[in-house]
């Protein structure tokens, strides 16, 4: 059973506009799109780690753009905080879990609705084709 508590993020809205303008972003459920923000529910907590559930598929040029971001999960820690995702085909060389995002201002007893600032992680170029720079900013992050 999923709690009430949920990641609402757009990642990168440029990226997701030019996806959409050549090809297709898919949600998976238990994610879902609203106003704008992809919103991943949370499937287990802890004090350090949130993990959220769900997943997109971004796909464009009969497949050259291919990405896809599931089940981000939040890692808060006592110097740094970042977002990671399920590995994927081209994200496996970094492990299981790709580092997809840093969250340079958040820390813990933060507060955690947001907006929290994010940062495109060295390791997150990846998943973006190396097409954006690590530091990179990404959309901010709210948790309701």
């Amino acid at each position: 059973m999923t709690s009430p508590i949920q990641l609402n993020w757009s990642i990168k809205q440029s990226f997701v506009d030019y996806v959409r303008s050549h090809g297709t972003v898919e949600v998976a459920a238990p994610g879902r799109e609203l106003d704008g923000q992809f919103c991943f529910p949370c499937a287990k907590s802890s004090p350090e780690i949130l993990r959220f559930v769900g997943s997109l598929g971004f796909d464009a040029h009969a497949g050259f753009l291919s990405a896809t971001v599931a089940n981000p999960w939040l890692h808060i820690g006592p110097e740094t905080s970042y977002i990671t995702i399920d590995g994927s085909d081209p994200t496996r060389r970094q492990g299981p879990r790709l580092r997809l995002a840093d969250l340079p201002d958040m820390r813990p007893n933060h507060t955690f609705s947001g907006p929290h600032r994010t940062i495109l992680a060295e390791t997150g170029a990846v998943l973006f084709d190396f097409r954006y720079p690590s530091g990179e900013p990404l959309a901010p992050i709210h948790i309701t």
